[in-house]
């Protein structure tokens, strides 16, 4: 999903950013690792070729150069053929040493038809969404752009912790942790870390499209494309497989609209030759939001450019004979809309509704924190006091006292949810419910909180659709499995249940009462 140096296209956060760190000490995966700093492997002669898929080309100049043949073994996803064929005291040795030392976590491997995926057991619950957005994301990108011809399929792995995807990545910890990169198509794959590494998780399905559509890009024209054009590309189609159109987020929407007022924007040429080197993770998000847009008014001839620029045309030249103006002046006007549709001076205070912003290992709590002010905060706390001691209105008093401050912001919206529940005001709280989802699609509890409304009022198929949509976020939830099977067999529809208790039972192989319900439900 996401790009730093043009090889490298990263996924940040539920959006994503790209960088160029090379790094990590294959024993303490701590320190940057001589191997990655020198990187020679990263840099050969032969990568766009490699990058592309093209072994045949490149294997009949690798006969006598054992290095070079490592190398396409790399790329194929053989690391331990690649490592045999490696000069032992060379740097893509060291690199595919620390691979194989984690790669043993990857007790599945599954063929797919264009794909192999690569994940751990506990990654299972995964499986099924992944087959969807993967063959749905690759017959969208060849409907749109034309097949995408390989040698042989791409490997995609999901790893289960920071540092071991910051060692596959050649990204290190420090970059993941400071730039909320989550994926990232390089060396012919497509890496992701798990959901579970975060605390609300994220649009995984999502993602790995955002990913395929950068190693789409990359097969058919190699490193042609300028960075603001990939990221554009794949943010805004990485919802093809699921024939979505563009989501661009409220609070994202605003934080441009900010921007364009106060003269913020950031400028195509800036974002090279990755995000990573914005003034800061808020001005990446700017970022991601800008080129997702440029998208839209492109759109109707993206195809045509893509195969102009496929075919060897230089991509500012090919962008002026296709759209008939200059790119510079497409830019121009594209900023001067959003400085526009901002008003002069309109927007002039923060709703509170979440920007995509997505970091590693940070807590529910600490995500609280980040977003909101100070002001908000205390009223928040007082009001949590309260609604502790059973004074429900009271709590509810203050909760709306915060809204005032940030009408749209879910901690506040998901509170007063909560509080109009507790007093029996049902069809207010279902209604403020809705109205978090519509400002913050991309909050996970948010759904999960809407499904619990639902069931409470005995509305089971809108409780099991919302569930299933923070499934699409976070598919960690054993409770939440169960409960949602338990629904369907309560609506006489026992055999949707299945696959809920066995997601279950995949988090959980001690989980007796999801074992006896599936040996029930299949007899």
């Amino acid at each position: 999903m996401k790009k730093g140096f043009r090889i490298w296209d990263l996924g940040f956060g539920i959006k994503g950013i790209l960088v160029f760190t090379l790094s990590l000490n294959p024993i303490s995966y701590i320190l940057y690792p001589s191997c990655l700093r020198a990187g020679s492997f990263l840099f050969h002669p032969f990568e766009d070729d490699l990058d592309r898929g093209r072994w045949s080309s490149v294997e009949k100049k690798a006969k006598n150069d054992l290095q070079l043949q490592a190398l396409i073994l790399m790329y194929r996803g053989r690391y331990q053929e690649a490592l045999v064929s490696a000069l032992p005291a060379s740097d893509l040795a060291g690199y595919l040493k620390g691979l194989l030392d984690f790669q043993k976590d990857f007790n599945e491997e599954i063929i797919l038809d264009s794909f192999i995926l690569r994940l751990g057991s506990r990654d299972l619950v995964l499986e099924s969404g992944l087959r969807r957005a993967l063959a749905g994301c690759r017959q969208g990108v060849d409907r749109w752009l034309g097949s995408i011809r390989e040698e042989s399929p791409p490997v995609v792995e999901v790893y289960r912790n920071r540092k071991d995807f910051g060692w596959a990545s050649t990204l290190g910890e420090e970059r993941l942790k400071t730039s909320g990169v989550i994926g990232i198509a390089k060396f012919h794959r497509l890496m992701v870390i798990t959901p579970e590494a975060l605390a609300f998780g994220y649009s995984w399905q999502d993602t790995l499209c955002h990913e395929y559509i950068h190693h789409a890009l990359k097969v058919k024209a190699g490193l042609a494309f300028p960075l603001w054009f990939q990221e554009g590309m794949a943010r805004a189609y990485e919802t093809i497989w699921r024939q979505g159109a563009l989501e661009i987020p409220p609070g994202d929407k605003e934080e441009l609209l900010l921007a364009a007022q106060e003269n913020r924007l950031v400028e195509f040429k800036r974002m090279e030759p990755s995000l990573v080197y914005l003034k800061d993770e808020a001005e990446i998000s700017l970022a991601f939001t800008q080129v997702a847009l440029a998208m839209e008014q492109l759109k109707l001839k993206i195809p045509a450019l893509v195969k102009a620029v496929g075919n060897g045309q230089i991509f500012n030249k090919a962008f002026e004979k296709v759209y008939k103006q200059k790119l510079e002046d497409f830019e121009k006007k594209l900023r001067d809309s959003w400085k526009r549709e901002a008003g002069h001076g309109k927007v002039s205070k923060k709703s509170g509704a979440l920007r995509t912003f997505l970091a590693l290992e940070t807590s529910e709590a600490d995500a609280e924190k980040i977003f909101l002010g100070p002001k908000t905060q205390n009223l928040i706390s007082l009001g949590d006091q309260l609604r502790v001691g059973g004074n429900h209105a009271a709590a509810l008093n203050l909760y709306r006292q915060a809204q005032e401050q940030e009408p749209l912001n879910p901690y506040v919206l998901s509170r007063i949810t909560r509080s109009q529940n507790a007093l029996g005001k049902r069809e207010e709280a279902l209604k403020t419910a809705q109205e978090l989802i519509r400002a913050n699609p991309r909050w996970p509890p948010g759904y999960e909180l809407l499904g619990e409304l639902y069931e409470s009022q005995g509305l089971y198929k809108e409780a099991i659709k919302a569930y299933a949509v923070y499934f699409d976020f976070n598919p960690y939830h054993k409770a939440l499995y169960k409960r949602t099977a338990f629904l369907h067999i309560d609506l006489g529809e026992s055999r949707l249940a299945l696959p809920y208790l066995k997601q279950a039972l995949i988090l959980d192989p001690q989980d007796d009462e999801a074992a006896q319900a599936i040996k029930a439900l299949e007899r």
